[in-house]
């Protein structure tokens, strides 16, 4: 588990393991009903299970709207998820805060 005594050695070690071992091979089975994966592989990192629950919205043109705009977002997620540079930034940041925090 990272957590604020994971410097970014050890951190990136960890990311790539779980890159490697938690990962989704498409198959003829997921790209059944289209081109994109029906089980809406690639997952995101999570620190616990997290349940979802049916996009609300009184006419389908409103749901298909939120999933849209929802999918955008997650797909940035995923895109700053895949810049190796600013995670790497990312991590720099989150271990200076962690210095800072235990000098207080």
């Amino acid at each position: 588990m990272i957590d604020e005594t994971t410097d970014i050695t050890e951190g990136f070690l960890i990311v790539e393991i779980a890159g490697e071992t938690q990962k989704h091979h498409h198959t003829k089975t997921c790209k059944k009903q289209g081109p994109e994966c029906r089980f809406g592989m690639p997952k995101f990192p999570m620190w616990k299970t997290i349940l979802t629950k049916p996009t609300k919205g009184e006419i389908a043109e409103e749901r298909t709207e939120k999933r849209k705009k929802n999918k955008e977002v997650l797909e940035a997620v995923l895109e700053v998820l895949g810049n190796e540079e600013l995670i790497s930034d990312i991590w720099k940041e989150f271990g200076d805060k962690m210095k800072e925090s235990k000098d207080e």
